[in-house]
């Protein structure tokens, strides 16, 4: 079995506001940013080709994304992508062209995490600059656990438009 999930990757300048973000943080900082779409998990690789193939199918124009506002969960801290209603509608998309197979997603936020923490450390008064950048392509990726962190190598790419 092999552990996928699919994402579209933050350019070199909105991962670096990200790498700045951390330094605001003692936690485990993330090494790459990326917008998860769809988490597979541990998957048998005979779906992988089912996955490619309906990837394929997607029409979805190319997008123009930005950085929003930070927020966290318990034990991480994160960044929201705007536009919310595009990035939401390109997941249900995915979704739906997977949906034979791999259930549908019950909540989805747009939103990129850039370091996980132990304790409750405050986000308050933390910005971020509203960074734009183009989504043009997704990318399916194998995700290998190690004790160091995990190490994403990517298997297939989908250009965005039509």
């Amino acid at each position: 079995m092999t552990r996928l999930f699919l994402s579209f990757d933050l350019p070199d300048e909105a991962a670096n506001e990200l790498r700045h973000l951390q330094n605001n943080f003692s936690g485990k900082h993330v090494k790459s940013f990326h917008l998860t779409l769809k988490f597979f998990g541990n998957v048998y690789d005979d779906d992988i080709p089912f996955i490619k193939d309906a990837l394929l199918k997607l029409k979805f124009p190319k997008f123009e994304a930005k950085l929003g506002s930070v927020g966290k969960f318990s034990h991480a801290a994160w960044v929201s992508l705007e536009p919310t209603d595009v990035i939401t509608r390109l997941h249900e998309q995915i979704d739906n062209l997977l949906s034979a197979r791999f259930p549908k997603d019950e909540r989805f936020s747009p939103h990129v995490t850039f370091v996980r923490f132990e304790e409750n450390d405050d986000i308050k008064d933390l910005k971020v600059k509203p960074l734009c950048f183009a989504v043009e392509h997704i990318t399916l990726y194998k995700s290998t656990l190690k004790p160091t962190g995990p190490v994403h190598e990517p298997l297939f790419t989908r250009s965005l438009g039509f």
